[in-house]
Parts: structure tokens; sequence; C-alpha cells
């Protein structure tokens, strides 16, 4: 064979690669989905909250804003946790508790000290690990919502205790998803 043809031959090889182990041939846009983020105010003299006083709503439809294309699947790549110390609160706070999605624990928080997570970090793993507890069945039960149409609302609740008083918190929690359409 000429040069030609092995030209040609590799073309149509990367393009049948492409297109037959691609998941672009069953779904070809992949967006990703807006961020849609739970925010839960603390503000209590006491050392202990209660989710029944500490909870926001997670709007799951926003997810899909700005996406005007049939939706095949979405399927969620991270959660995070952010937890801003609010003025007043002592600097060596530990938490512990627990946070909670439509009444089933996302995340048990053991003794962490309030400023590792300062900044928005992914519950899944690094270095926070050592101070949290994913259930696998919660993440389960989330992603059975994103398969439904319309996405539901989710309550996202916060309960649990402190070593010290008072408790100024604010816990942001962040769900990032990638949509499926054609």
């Amino acid at each position: 064979m000429n040069r030609f043809s092995y030209y040609i031959v590799g073309i149509l090889a990367v393009t049948m690669i492409f297109w037959g182990g691609c998941d672009v041939s069953v779904n070809p846009f992949i967006f990703d989905g807006s961020p849609v983020s739970a925010v839960i105010e603390i503000d209590v003299d006491g050392t202990s909250f209660s989710e029944t006083e500490q909870y926001d709503q997670m709007d799951l439809d926003r997810l899909l804003d700005d996406i005007d294309v049939s939706i095949d699947s979405i399927t969620v790549f991270n959660i995070t946790l952010q937890i801003d110390k609010l003025p007043g609160t002592p600097e060596d706070l530990l938490l512990s508790g627990s946070i909670r999605l439509d009444n089933q624990n996302l995340v048990t928080l053991s003794e962490i000290p309030v400023n590792v997570f300062a900044n928005e970090q992914s519950i899944f793993g690094g270095a926070v690990s050592q101070y949290l507890n994913v259930n696998s069945q919660t993440f389960a039960y989330l992603m059975s919502l994103l398969g439904q149409s319309p996405l539901p609302p989710v309550t996202v609740g916060v309960s649990g205790q402190s070593s010290g008083s008072p408790v100024r918190l604010r816990v942001v929690v962040t769900l990032y998803t990638q949509v499926y359409g054609s």
C-alpha cells in the first residue's frame, strides 16, 4: 500500500474507535450541571443544634439551568462542604454531628476542628477524610432522585454538638453534576 492508503486506514481506525468506544455515540451532549448549594446558618448560644431548626432546600431543578436538550441522565461527580466560622465562634471549636439529605445521613462528622472546612472541600477523600464518614446509601438515594422528572427539591439538614459556645457557623453543601443529553 502506498502512503495515502495508510493515511486513510489510520483516519478510519481512529474515527471508528472514537465513535464506537466513546459515550459520544450514545450521548452526544455532555454538560456540567449548574452547581447547586444549600446554605445553613447556625446561631446558637449552647453547644448543640438540631436539624429541625438548621436546614435549607437544595433545588435540584437548578442543575439544568441553561441546558436545552433532552436529558438522558445526571451523574454526581462531587459533593463539597464548607464551614465558615462567623464572628463570636471560639477559635478552637470542635464539631461532631451529621449532614442529612431528606432525613438520610449523608456525612457524619467526628470532632473536626472548625477551621478544617474553612475552604470548600470534597467529602470524598483527601486530607479531610479522617474527620468524615460518608454514607454510600444516601449517595445512591441522591442518584435515584436525579433520575426523576421533574427533579425534586432536597432538604439538607445539619445537627450536632460542639466543644464550646456560642456556635455561629455557615455550612454550605454544594452538589456538582454532569448532565448527559441527546
